[in-house]
């Protein structure tokens, strides 16, 4: 059946493309893409709707010879505009063939097209989605280079949200850009945007916009995330704990205590996860949930490790519930699984919420008889507790034997000062996206 592409409108062209690659007859889909270009200026969304067609079959070839190569097209006086280069590297970018769509991009400014954001923003997409994300950054500054603003990655995504492609990887690859250029309120909004267009769907889609949250030191929205996460039976796998374990730390919980829990998790140890949501929640204040969890652990009759118990003993701490930290303390000794040094840490800590100064001293008073190790974390914990209970005298003297005793500990090389940077100045910072990759 020939056409006349007088009577093809942009609406019928991809069927009937389809049915003439279906029949075998590409020569009839060259010439009736030559009668329709030359009838009328063909729009992106045409030619990547034919694109499609071609994706859809397989033809990697022939789409080439087709687009932009070689003998077809161009023998017949056709000059491939930028949009041609655009659907034929938004193909193979599609289909994961990163080192031809490089090559197309690197035939495309050789016979002098000039790339836009669109083609930018199908490269980034690529890498990002099928690649390595140091490529994707390498084509997005070299698009600033181009005289494109950062502004104009988003106006990419929106082309490929007008084209019906935007799905999480594009999501992921828009907030990967915002990010590494520091653009920090724009990758919040993807990720927020993301968040209600439905496509948070399993671990990896939630860990991207869990990364995203906590390089900006969102940790109250971490925590809603996991719970959603959990709510949908979607069970967080390692790269989520990964990032957890980062979150805790730059939230202010002792190294000791996390690197605890991330022990346990690693061993498979009873209540491991459970524990560690538990520190999240009470961390950014989702006390009920906390305490709904550590319930959990600490009434079941499984056998728990210390790590487990000291959750429990910050979790209850932290809403000043110290009646149940004082049984869960002592359950702790009566099983004979602590107190270690992340139990004082946190007991320290209730007391002072407290406002318990004589057992502060107590605790204070077994670390200057050797009974407990040296930390700084501890140290920190006595400080903060005694100014809590306005006995700022206290916490100078602490902090002053602090010094004295860590310098001591530093010059006789029984640890080292790696051991102690629980309290340092950055360990509050939210910190740089790599420690937060999964």
């Amino acid at each position: 059946m020939e056409r006349d592409s007088v009577g093809v409108d942009e609406h019928s062209l991809p069927e009937i493309v389809d049915m003439y690659v279906c029949e075998g007859y590409i020569h009839k889909v060259y010439q009736l893409l030559k009668k329709f270009h030359i009838n009328r200026e063909m729009s992106l969304k045409i030619w990547a709707a034919v694109m499609d067609v071609f994706a859809e079959r397989g033809l990697c070839e022939e789409t080439e010879n087709l687009f932009y190569g070689g003998r077809d097209l161009t023998e017949l006086g056709f000059k491939p505009p930028c949009q041609t280069f655009y659907a034929v590297i938004g193909y193979y970018a599609r289909l994961g063939q990163l080192s031809d769509a490089k090559r197309v991009y690197v035939e495309m400014v050789r016979v002098g097209v000039r790339p836009n954001e669109v083609v930018y923003g199908s490269l980034l997409n690529g890498y990002v989605e099928h690649g390595s994300l140091e490529e994707a950054l390498k084509y997005f500054y070299v698009m600033e280079e181009s005289g494109f603003s950062a502004n104009l990655a988003k106006l990419a995504f929106e082309n490929l949200r007008e084209m019906g492609r935007v799905d999480a990887g594009s999501y992921a690859t828009i907030m990967y850009l915002y990010k590494a250029v520091g653009m920090m309120d724009k990758a919040i909004e993807i990720a927020e945007e993301m968040k209600l267009s439905g496509l948070l769907k399993d671990c990896v889609s939630y860990n991207k916009v869990l990364v995203c949250y906590a390089t900006n030191g969102q940790f109250n929205e971490c925590g809603k995330l996991i719970h959603e996460m959990i709510s949908m039976k979607l069970f967080p796998n390692d790269g989520t704990f990964k990032v957890l374990f980062t979150i805790l730390k730059k939230g202010g919980i002792p190294n000791e205590a996390v690197a605890q829990l991330e022990s346990s998790y690693r061993e498979g140890k009873p209540y491991a996860r459970q524990a560690t949501f538990t520190a999240l929640y009470s961390l950014v204040g989702m006390h009920t949930l906390a305490l709904e969890y550590a319930r959990t652990f600490i009434e079941s009759e499984v056998e728990l490790d210390s790590s487990t118990y000291n959750v429990a003993i910050y979790a209850y701490g932290s809403v000043g519930d110290i009646n149940k930290v004082l049984n869960i303390y002592m359950k702790m000794r009566d099983k004979r699984v602590g107190p270690d040094l992340a139990t004082y840490i946190y007991l320290v800590g209730c007391y002072g919420k407290a406002g318990m100064v004589e057992g502060v001293k107590r605790v204070y008073s077994q670390l200057e008889y050797g009974e407990i190790e040296l930390s700084e974390s501890l140290y920190k914990a006595f400080i903060e507790a005694y100014k809590i209970c306005n006995r700022k005298d206290l916490a100078e003297l602490v902090r002053q034997e602090m010094r004295f005793a860590l310098n001591s500990e530093e010059h006789s090389e029984v640890g080292s000062e790696g051991q102690y940077d629980v309290g340092s100045e950055d360990e509050y910072e939210v910190g740089s996206e790599d420690e937060y990759i999964v």
